[in-house]
């Protein structure tokens, strides 16, 4: 809520930090310290607190953008040994960045192509270990960018 408010008075350009994992981590001392100042009206801890949270969350944030960093770079290095043979490849690569869980279809109006070349695209990315397909239907199926999925997902 606190970030939300900081959002709304121009304070953050966007909301990069999530303190709210800090809090689930140490919930206990979150409710105590909230308690604090409740009973005593002790802001003084619950401010330093939260500032631990803000520094949790930016080195986490932190993490994070590296590691995005790393397998893009790894991914664009990858996509060059494999030695694709379209002139979309990296604009489907940077596309995964964006919608790291989509359809043929949403690839294909996203990258202006047609569907038979979302489609071969998304093969030869399947192929080279980019991607898995999520639904097991043999259509409209909806593929993953696995890698970057569990970098946005893990709490470091």
């Amino acid at each position: 809520m606190i970030i939300l408010y900081l959002l709304w008075k121009n304070y953050l350009s966007s909301a990069l930090l999530y303190p709210s994992l800090f809090f689930k981590l140490y919930k206990q001392e979150y409710f105590d310290r909230l308690d604090l100042v409740r009973k005593n009206g002790d802001y003084k801890q619950w401010v330093e607190f939260f500032l631990r949270a803000l520094n949790f969350s930016a080195d986490h944030a932190l993490k994070t953008a590296q590691a995005i960093i790393q397998l893009q770079t790894g991914s664009r290095e990858k996509l060059i040994k494999a030695n694709l043979r379209s002139p979309h490849a990296f604009e489907y690569l940077d596309a995964l960045f964006v919608s790291p869980i989509f359809s043929i279809q949403s690839i294909s109006d996203k990258l202006n192509v047609s569907f038979q070349t979302a489609s071969t695209l998304t093969k030869a990315f399947e192929k080279l270990g980019y991607l898995r397909e999520i639904t097991h239907k043999k259509r409209n199926q909806r593929f993953a960018f696995a890698d970057y999925l569990k970098i946005i997902d893990s709490e470091h």
